[in-house]
């Protein structure tokens, strides 16, 4: 019997994609107002900064995450100021985000239909609490989570098999009744299909080589849409009916 349903935050409840293009259009614009230095050199050092706070952090370090820390790195590189610039290039980013969330379509219903069933509903997340808290308010979302769970608070990240395992202490609840929804491949489904978890895909926003790891990870559980989930009365996640 399924107890609880989790659901990945980014590109699962909204589209992270769309957000973040715009956001980093608005932090390129920002240094081409203000520093006069174009966009396309801008998002160049943003790619770069990324890419060398990866290697120095690890992927798995929420601290990666961070936009003020990579902001703070794009202006040492040009040596401009870094305060009060970091701050307020990290600020325009998220802010521009924020604004721009769009809830994805049949999300809402899959969660009020999940919760008039009484399954505990959480949200397993990378990235740092502060921002997803508050992207899952401004998505109207918040009443339906029982619990928020952010790879900072786990001390560590998905796909590790600790972070789900943190998950669990949320609830009382093992593994093989619980399901986890995300769109991330290796993160949501190999880290949750590795936790001894049930597991379903959410295929919206494909990225390449995902097919052929979904097949050698044997996922069975496909949501190309949220509406597909709920039909004759029932909750589908996939072929798994709740």
């Amino acid at each position: 019997m399924i107890k609880a349903v989790f659901f990945d935050l980014d590109n699962t409840l909204y589209s992270f994609d769309k957000g973040t293009a715009l956001g980093n259009k608005a932090f390129g614009e920002y240094f081409e107002k203000n520093f006069s230095i174009p966009q396309k050199e801008a998002m160049e050092d943003w790619r770069e900064m990324m890419n060398m706070e990866i290697e120095r952090l690890g992927i798995h370090n929420a601290a990666y995450h961070s936009r003020i820390i990579r902001a703070k790195r794009c202006l040492m590189k040009r040596g401009l100021p870094q305060n009060p610039h970091a701050r307020i290039l990290a600020n325009l980013y998220w802010d521009t985000l924020l604004d721009n969330l769009e809830i994805e379509d049949g999300i809402e219903e899959l969660l009020k239909a999940l919760k008039e069933k009484g399954i505990f509903i959480g949200c397993g997340t990378n990235m740092t609490a502060e921002i997803q808290h508050e992207k899952i308010h401004r998505l109207g979302l918040e009443k339906y989570f029982d619990t928020i769970v952010c790879s900072d608070e786990a001390a560590e990240e998905k796909p590790f098999k600790g972070f789900f395992d943190y998950c669990l202490t949320m609830l009382d609840a093992k593994p093989e009744e619980c399901v986890f929804i995300g769109d991330d491949i290796e993160n949501d489904i190999y880290g949750s299909k590795n936790a001894g978890w049930n597991c379903a895909w959410y295929t919206k926003y494909p990225k390449p080589g995902n097919e052929e790891r979904a097949a050698e990870l044997g996922v069975e559980n496909r949501i190309d849409s949220y509406r597909e989930c709920l039909r004759d009365g029932k909750i589908y996640l996939g072929k798994l009916e709740i």
